[in-house]
């Protein structure tokens, strides 16, 4: 299975990535790729980038203050407990199916 990769500018410690490049100046701007939900590992290759969380004004300035980021390349891989998910649902199902079945017998 092929794994996807983003780049961009990753603001300082948070892990939303800006991808979309204003080439005239330069800048990142939205909209964002939030990584917080993914496993991925990072190559950080250092370069400082510039992000503008916000709009552009028609000379393709930021209209708010610009932040300072890093370029970074996030490969996203499988997380380990994705793997084990479905077993791990037919364990817990079928234990609770055992718990309601002991119930209803003690009842009846």
């Amino acid at each position: 299975m092929a794994q996807d990769t983003v780049e961009g500018c990753v603001e300082p410690s948070s892990q939303v990535v800006y991808t979309v490049v204003d080439t005239r100046k330069n800048l990142y701007i939205g909209p964002a790729t939030d990584l917080s939900a993914e496993c991925y590992s990072s190559s950080n290759s250092g370069t400082p980038c510039t992000i503008c969380n916000g709009e552009l004004n028609m000379p393709g300035n930021c209209k708010i203050p610009t932040i300072s980021g890093t370029f970074v390349t996030f490969t996203i891989e499988d997380c380990p407990i994705d793997n084990s998910l479905f077993p791990l649902i037919l364990v817990i199902g079928g234990l609770g199916f055992l718990s309601v079945r002991r119930i209803n017998l003690s009842i009846g």
